[in-house]
C-alpha cells in the first residue's frame, strides 16, 4: 500500500487564503492546459474522427448505484446535494454489459462507478470478480472512499483489481489523517506486498476540484467558454444504473442522454447520431454544447500507470503514518 497526501502546502495554503484561491487556481490551470495542449487534443481528436471504422471507447464507467455516502464539497450528487431518484442496475443488465464488452475483446480502462460510492452496492465484490474473469486483460481499477471498506472486502477487492485507490477525504488542517477503516488496513496490510495496487490518497473534502460541467457546488463562478476540445466524448463511455449512457463523467446528473443499452448495443450506442453530434460539435468548441461550456475538463484523467509509478508520501507524511 502506498500513501500519498495530495498537494498538502497547496490544499493548506488555500484553506487560509479562502475558496477564492483555489478558484482562481484551477481558472488558471485550466488556461494554462488549454494555451499548451489544444493543437494536441485537436490533432488527437481529427486523427480519430477521420479512422474508419471509428476508434471504440478506450474507457468505460458503469454505475451501478446512483447513490454517496461522502460529503465532498465540489460534487454535484454527495450525500446533501444528490436530487437523483435511486437506482440500482439489474444484474441482467449487468452481465449483458460485461458480456458485451468480452465479445469485444475489450483491454482498455474499465471501473464500476462514476459520480457515486461503489461499495454502497452489496454486490460490488461479486460484480469485480465477475469482470476479471470475464475481462482478464481490461485495466480494472476502483475507486473508494473508504467509509464501507473492511479487510475482508479490502481482499477480496484488491485481489480482483488492477488498481484500488481510496480517496481517504479529511477535513482538518493536517491533511495527513487516516479515516478509521483506512487506518486499520494501512497498520495491518502496509508491508504486504500483495497489496502494492493498493493507492490510498488523502485528500481535502473541500477541495476545489473541476467544475463538473458547471454544477460543481464550490465552483460557482464558472470557467469560461473556450475553443479548446475535451477528449472525452472521443474516448470514454458512462453508463448508469438505468442503462441509459451519460455525456461523460462530468455529467453528473445525467442530464445528456446518448443512449440507452436496454435499446441498443454497446457499439451502437457510441457510434448513434447523437454520439457522432456531440463529437462534431466539440471538435468546433464548446459553445453549442450547453453542458460544456461551464466544463474544465479537457482529456481523460484516469490514466493506465503502473502503481511502480505512483507517488508516494513526503517523509513527514510517512513518519506520522508510522
Amino acid at each position: 500500500m502506498k500513501v500519498y497526501v495530495n498537494n498538502t502546502i497547496e490544499r493548506r495554503l488555500m484553506r487560509l487564503a479562502g475558496p477564492w484561491l483555489g478558484e482562481l487556481g484551477r481558472r488558471v490551470e485550466f488556461f494554462i492546459r488549454c494555451r499548451l495542449h489544444k493543437a494536441e487534443y485537436k490533432a488527437f481528436i481529427v486523427e480519430r474522427m477521420q479512422t474508419r471504422p471509428f476508434p471504440l471507447f478506450d474507457f468505460i464507467e458503469i454505475e451501478t448505484i446512483n447513490r454517496c455516502n461522502g460529503v465532498c464539497g465540489f460534487c454535484p450528487v454527495s450525500r446533501q446535494n444528490d436530487i437523483r431518484p435511486l437506482r440500482l442496475m439489474s444484474e441482467e443488465m449487468f452481465r449483458s454489459i460485461i458480456r458485451q464488452l468480452r465479445a469485444l475483446n475489450y483491454s482498455g480502462h474499465i471501473t464500476l462507478h462514476s459520480n457515486n460510492e461503489p461499495l454502497l452496492d452489496k454486490r460490488m465484490v461479486r460484480f469485480c470478480e465477475h469482470v476479471r474473469r470475464e475481462l482478464p486483460n481490461a485495466f480494472f481499477v476502483l475507486y473508494t472512499n473508504g467509509i464501507l471498506l473492511t479487510p475482508e472486502i479490502f481482499e477480496e477487492l484488491a485481489g480482483s483489481l488492477t488498481q484500488l485507490v481510496i480517496d481517504n477525504y479529511v477535513s482538518d488542517d493536517s491533511y495527513v489523517n487516516l479515516i478509521k477503516p483506512v487506518r486499520e488496513l494501512y497498520d495491518r496490510f502496509r508491508h504486504d506486498k500483495r497489496y502494492d495496487n493498493v493507492l490510498v490518497q488523502v485528500r481535502d473534502v473541500n477541495e476545489v476540484f473541476y467544475s463538473r460541467g458547471g454544477r460543481s457546488p464550490n465552483r460557482r463562478r464558472l470557467a469560461v467558454s473556450t475553443d479548446c476540445p475535451c477528449t472525452l466524448p472521443y474516448r470514454q463511455m458512462v453508463i448508469r444504473p438505468d442503462g441509459k449512457t451519460s455525456l461523460c463523467c462530468c455529467d453528473a446528473l445525467g442530464e445528456i442522454t446518448l443512449g440507452d443499452v436496454k435499446e441498443m448495443s454497446l457499439v451502437e450506442i457510441w457510434n448513434n447520431d447523437r454520439s457522432v453530434k456531440v463529437r462534431t460539435e466539440m471538435l468546433r468548441g464548446r459553445a453549442d454544447l450547453k453542458l460544456c461550456r461551464s466544463c474544465d475538463a479537457v482529456e481523460v484523467g484516469n490514466v493506465k500507470r503502473p502503481a511502480s509509478e505512483w507517488p508516494d508520501c513526503s517523509p513527514p507524511g510517512v513518519n506520522q503514518f508510522t
